[in-house]
């Protein structure tokens, strides 16, 4: 079957994808040279980079040689379809649908990185040894 290109790109199921896969854990972020920018290796085939400038985050996916096969920016709302349950669960308590789904990918993404929960146990330790 012909692609028809003159659809625009669905990238709503990749993007939901690496944030589930993210939220269970499955997908390991690291950090980067660049302040507020985190890559994840998917299976050595494709690479995976989400940064923030402020308040807009972008995603850019490469291929194995590093050429980059596509770059979403802000806003991106994911369709409701592809929505996990924290999505739902945020779009039942204000009425409103999910922010930024790549914002919600960037601040798992760095919490994975940055090793956020090891972090806050260690300062509890710390913080109560006083």
């Amino acid at each position: 079957m012909a692609t028809d290109f003159r659809q625009g790109i669905n990238y709503g199921p990749v993007i939901a994808a690496l944030l589930r896969k993210s939220l269970e854990g499955k997908i390991d972020w690291r950090e980067t040279a660049e302040d507020e920018a985190y890559l994840a290796s998917v299976r050595g085939e494709m690479t995976f980079e989400i940064s923030r400038r402020g308040d807009a985050c972008e995603l850019i996916a490469k291929d194995q040689r590093g050429r980059t096969v596509f770059r979403v920016d802000e806003p991106f709302i994911l369709p409701h379809a592809y929505w996990t349950p924290l999505d739902q669960h945020e779009a039942d308590q204000t009425g409103d649908e999910p922010v930024s789904t790549l914002g919600h990918l960037h601040t798992v993404a760095r919490r994975v990185a940055m090793r956020v929960d090891e972090r806050l146990t260690s300062s509890l330790r710390l913080i109560e040894g006083l």
